[in-house]
């Protein structure tokens, strides 16, 4: 019957969504920025730019980016420097 056939369509769309939705949850615990470790402490004259980011359901944890002329490094923010310039990158 027609009412079956669209029942069997709403599960099979329901268990499909499913699935995407555990795949993107698993997928978003990798989605922080700062994976390879952290410094401590950069001359802040060489910084050009930071981005500051808050955690969030994509990365649990804050993470701080300094960009300098050659590179960019990520900050750890348990460090003394890390904590004073994340307040300045987020004001930014």
């Amino acid at each position: 019957s027609t009412a079956g056939t669209m029942k069997s369509a709403l599960i099979v769309l329901l268990a499909c969504l499913l699935v995407l939705c555990v795949q993107g949850q698993r997928q978003a615990k990798i989605r922080c920025k700062c994976l390879d470790g952290a410094i401590n402490y950069i001359n802040p004259k060489l910084i050009t730019d930071c981005q500051g980011y808050d955690s969030s359901p994509f990365c649990p944890k804050a993470e701080l980016i300094v960009v300098t002329k050659h590179t960019r490094k990520c900050v750890n923010l348990e460090s003394p420097f890390g904590k004073r310039i994340f307040q300045r990158c987020k004001d930014r």
